[in-house]
């Protein structure tokens, strides 16, 4: 069975991503950044004082660290639906704007989400919160690769990859095409 990258799955649901080295795209998986080394790659900047314009939305906590995915319950049809009819959009605010957002993880090695202070704005004037966005972003395609590759990852998981509930993937299977076109070509901001 070949293997799908996650990180892949993730550029084709939101067509942020650059593209990943020739190396691990030989070895079928994305490297994995910390998030210093992607902080810096897209030019943000840690501040003293009031964040900068363009700093990451999320910090994380020194005690225990939180990430997008962190007391998150399960995603429903509902936002399934939500999240479908304002990708594109999103997809073409952030292409018009030279922002990204794509998977990480975090100090402590568990998976997460970057995105910029733009990013979480623009996702919270559009009626979501940011970080339930992202959740979303990250459970949803990670179930598109469960789903299309017929494989649950137990034990044997990518360590960027979002855990991903039962529910959640009956979903995914249900709205696999709305996905799919969700992901598709970038549409014009309206």
């Amino acid at each position: 069975m070949k293997a799908l990258r996650l990180a892949s799955l993730f550029c084709l649901l939101c067509l942020l991503c650059p593209p990943a080295s020739a190396r691990a795209r030989e070895a079928g998986w994305a490297p994995i950044e910390k998030p210093a080394d992607i902080a810096r790659k897209h030019g943000l900047k840690k501040t003293k004082g009031a964040p900068a314009k363009n700093a990451v939305a999320r910090k994380a906590v020194p005690a225990e660290e939180k990430t997008v995915y962190d007391n998150q319950p399960p995603v429903t049809e509902g936002e399934i639906n939500a999240f479908v009819a304002i990708l594109p959009s999103f997809r073409a605010w952030a292409r018009k704007n030279g922002e990204t957002a794509h998977p990480m993880l975090s100090e402590s090695g568990k998976p997460d989400f970057l995105y910029s202070g733009a990013a979480a704005r623009w996702v919270r004037e559009h009626k979501f919160e940011p970080s339930r966005f992202f959740c979303i972003m990250g459970r949803m395609a990670a179930a598109m690769v469960i789903v299309e590759e017929g494989n649950d990852f137990k034990g044997t998981r990518p360590v960027d990859m979002p855990p991903v509930a039962q529910e959640e993937l009956g979903l995914v299977r249900k709205h696999m095409g709305s996905l799919r076109r969700a992901g598709g070509p970038a549409q014009p901001i309206k």
